[in-house]
């Protein structure tokens, strides 16, 4: 099995990680789209043509970038938009959707699901609980699981979260 490294020894600048995310854009042909550097996570504004991505990005692995864009992506192609439904469980539903779709692209992408891969999952939206449902999002731990039913992921999500040092710490 191969394990690649989750985050890199130096960080990439900003233009390398621009480039990583404008050359997944183009792969889906995609184009036409700003990248702007924000504080956590990556979003999409389609009407815009901007994707955002988290600052702490600058430190992953490459397949933590790309699974995060093309969960992104994942929303395009699939015809969703954050939050657009009156109920919670339909907008979990689109966030389900967009992960199966990222993690099939990675899979197809590389060959296998590298380790990194779920590392925008794990580690990204530090102010959201991994046990909590937000009325936008599923919590990530609800996101893993189902990954796992799937064959995308490990089902011992709490033996990847330690080995990457992310436990997370319930805030009150």
């Amino acid at each position: 099995m191969h394990v690649d490294k989750p985050f890199l020894d130096r960080p990439r600048s900003k233009f390398e990680l621009r480039k990583i995310v404008q050359e997944v854009l183009g792969e889906w042909d995609i184009t036409g789209y700003f990248v702007m550097l924000q504080e956590h996570g990556a979003t999409i504004y389609p009407n815009q043509h901007i994707i955002g991505v988290g600052e702490e990005e600058l430190r992953w692995a490459e397949p933590a970038v790309v699974s995060s864009i093309l969960h992104e992506i994942g929303h395009i192609y699939l015809g969703h938009y954050l939050g657009e439904h009156d109920d919670c469980l339909l907008n979990h539903i689109d966030e389900y959707e967009a992960d199966e779709f990222a993690f099939d692209a990675v899979k197809t992408r590389y060959g296998y699901v590298p380790t990194s891969a779920g590392l925008w999952m794990l580690a990204s939206h530090s102010g959201w609980l991994w046990h909590h449902d937000t009325w936008g999002h599923p919590s990530y731990q609800h996101r893993w699981e189902r990954l796992a039913l799937n064959g995308l992921v490990p089902a011992d999500f709490h033996k990847e979260i330690q080995a990457l040092g992310l436990e997370k710490v319930e805030r009150v």
